[in-house]
């Protein structure tokens, strides 16, 4: 079903005492449409589970309803092309409707993360949905969604949040929650403060000849992002007759040159570029 709310049996062990709280869990569901053509399980739509731990642990767990997902299950298949999905067998006439399916859906599967009231569900090429902490419901959108500097909308996908966020504590037990931006060679990294306004913003353009950027990492003075060893060979025919998803076998490993680490001062400053 949709939805997810019930007690867990304790079929061994012990529950430590101590143990309390809640952990929260993100992931890809439904995979499978209703006439049982399987999706690749990376682009199944987003289910989270909130695990409460106190008088026993007690799971609840709803499907993030994102505007794909809404369409999506009321039709009762996939309709949109997904990284490594694609809606209609390539081998049926229906490939045709692949080929007008270039829009990838958010499918907010990736991560969550609990910030300024609440839960964050994220995905690689779009910005974060946002969820209420107890019920888990989806809610309209993030209300601090204004770093997008566009409506929060289907086109708020032209800039994308990575799904790996960081929660950074400064020495006097501030947090901020810092995310990166990629569009092309033009990397944007957001900070937000606990109330979840932009607090902070650098953006700077990095040589890297690859703009896929999977994650980062951050120090007390540096964002620091490394280029991706692979270059992207579209198969542009594939996409144009609905033959090949949107990523499928397009990256191929790169020899041709080796790799950069961009060191990025989060004052804001010139970047650091080394060669490795």
């Amino acid at each position: 079903g949709d939805e997810l709310d019930e007690p867990l049996r304790l079929v061994s062990g012990e529950i430590p005492k101590d143990l309390r709280g809640t952990l929260y869990v993100n992931g890809p569901a439904r995979v499978i449409d209703g006439r049982g053509r399987a999706a690749h399980p990376l682009d199944g739509h987003g289910f989270v589970r909130a695990f409460s731990f106190g008088d026993g642990v007690k799971v609840r767990g709803r499907f993030v309803r994102t505007w794909a997902y809404e369409i999506e299950n009321f039709f009762d298949r996939n309709l949109f092309r997904g990284f490594f999905s694609l809606p209609f067998a390539p081998s049926t006439p229906l490939r045709l409707f692949n080929a007008l399916s270039l829009w990838r859906k958010n499918v907010a599967n990736t991560a969550v993360v609990a910030w300024a009231g609440r839960l964050l569900c994220l995905w690689e090429q779009g910005p974060p949905h946002a969820l209420d902490a107890e019920t888990l419901e989806t809610a309209a959108g993030w209300d601090h969604l204004n770093y997008l500097e566009t409506p929060a909308c289907a086109v708020s996908r032209l800039r994308p949040l990575l799904a790996h966020t960081k929660v950074w504590v400064s020495n006097d037990g501030r947090e901020r929650l810092v995310g990166l931006s990629v569009v092309g060679s033009h990397f944007t990294f957001y900070e937000f403060d606990e109330r979840g306004d932009r607090v902070a913003t650098v953006a700077v353009e990095l040589p890297f000849s690859n703009p896929l950027t999977h994650d980062f990492s951050l120090t007390e003075h540096y964002y620091i992002v490394a280029e991706n060893p692979v270059r992207y060979e579209p198969d542009v025919a594939g996409a144009l007759d609905g033959s090949q998803p949107a990523l499928g076998p397009s990256f191929v490993a790169s020899e041709d040159r080796p790799g950069l680490l961009a060191l990025v001062p989060r004052d804001g400053s010139e970047p650091i570029v080394l060669e490795g």
